[in-house]
């Protein structure tokens, strides 16, 4: 089973961080996003409304079955 999980990035110039200077938006709703700003933070932000992993996994071929990742964020 794949647990998406957030993974901070140690950027090199932290006045640069894309994740900064494009942050996300959320919508009204929580599990909305208005504006996903950076593709960074996909990588720093553990919940994924738009499902973004999901699309990734499977076109890496690897997850067929979407049933074998967790969507919740606290998976051990």
């Amino acid at each position: 089973m794949v647990c998406m999980q957030a993974n901070k990035i140690n950027w090199k110039e932290p006045e640069k961080a894309l994740t900064k200077v494009y942050p996300r938006e959320l919508g009204e709703d929580e599990d909305e996003i208005a504006d996903p700003g950076s593709f960074f933070n996909f990588f720093e932000h553990s919940a994924d409304p738009s499902e973004v992993c999901l699309v990734l996994l499977t076109l890496a071929g690897g997850y067929s079955n979407t049933a074998q990742i967790d969507r919740c964020c606290d998976c051990k």
